[in-house]
């Protein structure tokens, strides 16, 4: 395996690892505050995108505000020491339980697609369950489609003659 496909394979890795202990402690928070589901629609193309849309729902599916709750979320920093060496530090920080679902719903996106925002980009949704716990990534990617076509008109540069084909 070369060098960059171990890095991108560990850094996929460690992504997922720390995605899933963050989607623990949101579960906590949201399961606390009786909320029973969360979405958020997303969109991105020529390398750029973001969430456009994201709300709460109770268990009769009434939409709740986001409450102003902080949650403790694990985080990387990647450094690249010696290739193909990738090391990780976690640590842990406090933020705003919106923040924390924006980045579980970015890290989930690049984990299941990367690059989704790049080129003709991509769009769909992100849903947590907070009963099940399940997150599920529903995406469309756009690309480009091409199609090539060759035609050759024309014959010898002197007409026939006898017309070809004509009666």
């Amino acid at each position: 395996m070369n060098d960059t496909v171990n890095w991108l394979e560990l850094t996929r890795r460690e992504t997922r690892e720390v995605a899933d202990l963050n989607r623990i402690a949101i579960l906590t928070v949201l399961r606390e505050l009786g909320c029973q589901h969360y979405e958020a629609t997303f969109s991105g193309s020529g390398d750029s995108g973001q969430i456009d849309d994201a709300t709460l729902s109770d268990q009769d599916g009434v939409v709740m505000p986001m409450p102003d709750r902080t949650v403790a979320i694990t985080d990387t920093r990647r450094v690249r020491i010696n290739d193909p060496i990738l090391e990780g530090d976690r640590t842990v920080r406090e933020m705003t339980l919106q923040q924390a679902l924006e980045q579980l719903v970015y890290d989930a996106i690049e984990i299941t697609n990367p690059g989704w925002e790049n080129n003709d980009g991509a769009e769909g949704t992100v849903s947590l369950d907070v009963e099940t716990g399940i997150l599920s990534v529903n995406i469309r990617v756009f690309y480009t489609e091409s199609e090539t076509y060759e035609y050759e008109y024309g014959g010898p540069k002197e007409p026939p003659a006898e017309p070809v084909g004509f009666s």
